[in-house]
């Protein structure tokens, strides 16, 4: 029953994010390449802040990771993963936009 609980709210989280995707595509008064562009760069950056998650909580139980890396990322994170995150992800944004400005 637990899992299908954790399928359900997986598949709400997954049909909401495509959901607004269609949205966001249908009602953008922008041309179709940069509602592309748009698109791919939202999805990247769900991406990245999952990516940073994992390194937050591999950071903050190292010595578990290192004896058994499927016990630290198999369970939930912490907000103090989910803090590293968002640095790590502010980090990352401050670098693109200064790329985008250089350029």
């Amino acid at each position: 029953m637990a899992v299908a609980s954790n399928l359900l709210s997986i598949l709400v989280l997954v049909s909401s994010f495509l959901i607004g995707i269609i949205v966001f595509y249908m009602m953008s008064s922008l041309t179709k390449d940069e509602k592309w562009i748009h698109i791919k760069e939202i999805v990247s950056q769900l991406i990245d802040i999952v990516i940073f998650i994992w390194i937050g909580k591999i950071l903050l139980n190292l010595f578990t990771f290192v004896n058994d890396p499927v016990a630290v990322l198999a369970y939930p994170s912490s907000k103090d993963a989910f803090y590293i995150a968002i640095v790590l992800f502010t980090i990352l944004l401050y670098y693109k936009n200064r790329e985008r400005k250089s350029i």
